[in-house]
């Protein structure tokens, strides 16, 4: 299918469910921290989006990188990389976008300006209200 969109969703949403009965809230998961999964991925949280039960939630990540299935396997313990594993993974939904799958379609190699010390610059800004 041929995407028409201009906007694309580059995170990873993970639907997370407490592990051993943990209830999860808004501190299980820290803004901007690493989060690390039993395989061995890793990624960093933008948000947590808690069920109003505190049974589980949305987990949005992005620079998700690991050695299996692009960071995380279904039903594997994740939590913050500095503390116990709360919660286990329900469902995953990828990027629309891939991190490096794209392709370079015009490079152009050029040499930096060279300027001597005597060398001045004018700059003029027009400035209307």
């Amino acid at each position: 299918s041929t995407q028409t969109s201009l906007i694309y969703d580059c995170t990873y949403q993970l639907g997370v469910s407490g592990a051993d009965s943990s209830v999860l809230d808004q501190t299980v998961f820290t803004r901007d921290g690493t989060v690390t999964g039993g395989s061995g991925g890793f990624g960093t949280v933008l948000d947590f989006k808690p069920n109003q039960a505190g049974t589980g939630g949305v987990l949005i990540l992005n620079n998700v990188f690991g050695t299996e299935n692009d960071g995380f396997t279904l039903e594997e313990p994740i939590g913050m990389s500095a503390g116990p594993r709360k919660a286990v993974i329900n469902t995953i939904t990828k990027p629309e976008i891939y991190l490096k799958s794209g392709e370079i379609l015009f490079s152009q190699s050029m040499s930096p300006v060279t300027r001597g010390p005597e060398k001045m610059e004018e700059y003029q800004l027009l400035i209307g209200f």
